[in-house]
């Protein structure tokens, strides 16, 4: 079976944390900046949305694709985000959730502390986690 990974960055006005995720994608502001995606074990994309770039054709089939499971770490904020942003509701049985795949390995549910678990070099980069606001 193929697999889609995907990986967003994404502005809302709304305190994610204080007002959790469906106050965040529904505020009028909410967009998805960057898209990030990999088909398999290809080299990761990245579609800068906020600078007017579009999902290619091909991966937004993909989302909606039984036979393609997508896999992101929490999941539900992906599918979350991206049902908002095609304004459909995307279908979670298809998805895989890493961060569930972490804690079912005793691992921790933050992707930055799993990583430094695992003593993985990449981790959740600490310059990404302030607002920024999108160019539109």
């Amino acid at each position: 079976m193929q697999t889609l990974a995907i990986d967003l960055e994404t502005y809302s006005s709304v305190d994610l944390r204080k007002c959790g995720l469906y106050k965040y994608v529904e505020s009028p502001d909410f967009a998805i900046l960057l898209f990030g995606y990999a088909f398999d074990h290809e080299p990761v994309q990245v579609v800068d949305l906020a600078q007017g770039e579009h999902i290619p054709a091909q991966v937004q089939l993909a989302l909606e694709d039984p036979k393609i499971t997508k896999t992101a770490w929490n999941a539900a904020f992906e599918i979350a985000c991206l049902s908002k942003h095609f304004s459909r509701q995307l279908d979670p049985a298809q998805w895989s959730c890493s961060m569930v795949h972490s804690y079912y390995l005793g691992l921790p549910g933050s992707l930055d502390t799993a990583a430094k678990s695992l003593k993985l070099a990449a981790g959740k980069d600490p310059a990404r986690r302030e607002p920024s606001i999108p160019a539109i």
